[in-house]
């Protein structure tokens, strides 16, 4: 496959810029392209693919392309760069303080990209290099928001979002231990609430993992390591100070 990109007049381009490449199944790649180097040729496996171009301030629509197994011309695609902008928002908890360090994750509805951030110090969070296009911000682990999926129409260059406020939110500090009492260290453990929120990761030395921002509710916690077993747990979370409940884990 051979690539080209231009200015938004048309232009020729001679900045550095990037090509992302991503599968149906999830493969993906980020090519980096050098200043003065308009086209590029890329060889993908058999397949749909989709592709678009990108610098800090400038991108391309996606383009998603099959690729038989044996084609008898090169597929060639062209880009005229468009100019993009920023999306900014707040993060205010139940009390109206800044949330610090809350995930957000945008995910263009167009090609399914994520863009992951946490909140700063003052609560907010920022996204750049968004063509205008439609979005859906999360607040939280996308599989389990703490908040209600929002959907964004963005147009560029800027666009400032109105707070938003967190329901109450708890921390929990699960500990894994097996039938002789002992910790489990790097034990995986997961879990989601009834209410949003998610428990996801491994264990520490000590066999303790902490979860933080929990909505109250009701949690299923699961616990498991090879050679070891696994354990369950329910568990409330309420509002109370942070607590540590103990999963048993065994064959």
């Amino acid at each position: 496959m051979r690539c080209t990109i231009e200015g938004p007049t048309g232009e020729p381009f001679s900045d550095a810029w990037t090509l992302s490449i991503v599968g149906a199944h999830g493969a993906s790649e980020t090519r980096e392209l050098s200043a003065n180097n308009p086209e590029c040729s890329v060889e993908l496996a058999a397949g749909r693919w989709s592709l678009s171009p990108r610098t800090s301030t400038l991108a391309g629509r996606v383009v998603t392309i099959d690729v038989a197994n044996a084609t008898l011309r090169p597929v060639e695609l062209r880009w005229r760069l468009e100019p993009t902008g920023s999306l900014q928002g707040t993060m205010w908890t139940s009390t109206h303080a800044a949330l610090k360090g809350l995930p957000v994750t945008l995910v263009s509805l167009e090609d399914g990209r994520r863009m992951p951030r946490n909140t700063r110090g003052d609560g907010s969070f920022e996204f750049e290099g968004l063509r205008d296009g439609s979005y859906a911000l999360h607040y939280g682990d996308p599989a389990s928001a703490v908040l209600a999926v929002r959907r964004i129409d963005f147009h560029g260059p800027r666009q400032i979002l109105e707070a938003s406020v967190a329901p109450p939110l708890q921390e929990l500090s699960v500990r894994v231990t097996d039938e002789a009492g002992g910790s489990v260290p790097e034990a995986l453990v997961a879990g989601t609430g009834s209410r949003g929120g998610s428990i996801r990761g491994h264990t520490d030395a000590d066999g303790v993992i902490r979860a933080t921002f929990l909505p109250m509710g009701r949690y299923r916690i699961v616990a498991s390591k090879l050679a070891i077993g696994r354990g369950e747990l329910d568990v409330v979370v309420g509002d109370e100070q942070p607590v540590v409940v103990d999963v048993l884990i065994r064959q």
